[in-house]
């Protein structure tokens, strides 16, 4: 998710994302507290984080011979989604085994085969599908960006992914967020010369506004609607993508300590939070028996994350060890 050529606010605004994807979606809804009253209120607000790492994505872009693009985004997505892959087969087999829930060595890898092949994940590194969603859609826009505009890409892609919502149970999870993801990286880029311009952001505005009177929100991952209607909640995101990019680079368009730190190295927070919050709530709810005690886990799981997110940072900074994260 880091780029060369870096822009203070996007840093910034990946940093808040990150942030709160790992504390206050992915182990607040994993601890079972999504419907505190503060996690919802974050949540109602913050809903297109994943949408907005496409939509700069599409912001970011620069053309580049197929090949070229091919080899630098696997290297830095492809590589990491595998080797996190292979991780979470490890951990899998490691719980299970040591849980008595093993269901003998064929049965495993035919539920981690079905699993993989229907979601393009392993459970236990369930954040990894990102990467190659993001994959696909850097190569495939690349390939055909200067074939169409990119308002007719994001068109064209928002239709399929919204014909594809009615047929989500019977297709991959990678096919239909694929298109998703192509309309919204289409459209950053669309939009990358006129984002901060001001009747835009009072659009945007107001088509935000209604995301609280007229909820309309999108599972990204398996390209489902949690509630309202699928076209509402792709406007709300892209509202949303606008928002956050004009308020930070008008006020916080600057270093700052830790959040733009975060952004910049983003990969490994966002690899790594995933398999430790998974191996800490098995813990905790399987054999420190917790699991009814959803603030204690909650608490347990983020200081856990916390320290080993330090951790982490500091392992794959070790030159030897930076390809498992996309270095």
């Amino acid at each position: 998710m880091a780029t060369n050529n870096r822009t203070a606010y996007l840093d910034n605004v990946a940093g808040i994302l990150i942030v709160h994807m790992i504390y206050t979606y992915h182990i607040a809804y994993a601890c079972s507290l999504h419907d505190n009253t503060c996690i919802q209120a974050i949540n109602n607000v913050l809903f297109f984080f994943m949408a907005w790492f496409l939509f700069k994505g599409g912001m970011t872009y620069k053309n580049k011979p197929t090949k070229d693009m091919f080899k630098k985004s696997a290297k830095r997505l492809l590589v990491p989604y595998a080797c996190f892959c292979l991780i979470g087969i490890v951990i899998d087999f490691t719980l299970k085994y040591f849980s008595n829930s093993f269901p003998g060595f064929i049965s495993f890898i035919k539920d981690e085969a079905y699993t993989f092949l229907t979601t393009s994940i392993v459970w236990s590194t369930g954040a990894s599908w990102f990467l190659l969603t993001l994959f696909l859609v850097r190569n495939v826009y690349n390939y055909i960006s200067d074939k169409l505009y990119s308002w007719q890409i994001a068109l064209l892609c928002l239709l399929a992914s919204f014909t594809l919502t009615f047929v989500k149970d019977v297709i991959p999870c990678y096919i239909s967020n694929f298109f998703h993801g192509m309309a919204l990286f289409s459209m950053g880029n669309s939009l990358k010369n006129t984002r901060f311009n001001k009747p835009l952001l009072f659009i945007s505005i107001c088509i935000f506004t209604l995301s609280f009177y007229i909820p309309s929100k999108i599972d990204f991952r398996d390209n489902s609607v949690i509630c309202g209607h699928y076209l509402m909640a792709v406007a709300y995101e892209i509202a949303g993508c606008i928002i956050i990019n004009n308020f930070f680079s008008q006020f916080c368009n600057k270093h700052v300590i830790l959040l733009t730190y975060i952004g910049k190295n983003s990969m490994v927070f966002y690899l790594v939070h995933y398999p430790v919050m998974y191996i800490t709530i098995h813990i905790i709810s399987q054999i420190m028996n917790l699991k009814d005690d959803m603030v204690v886990m909650f608490v347990i799981t983020v200081l856990i994350v916390t320290v080993s997110l330090i951790v982490a940072d500091r392992i794959f900074k070790h030159d030897k060890l930076k390809f498992v994260i996309g270095g």
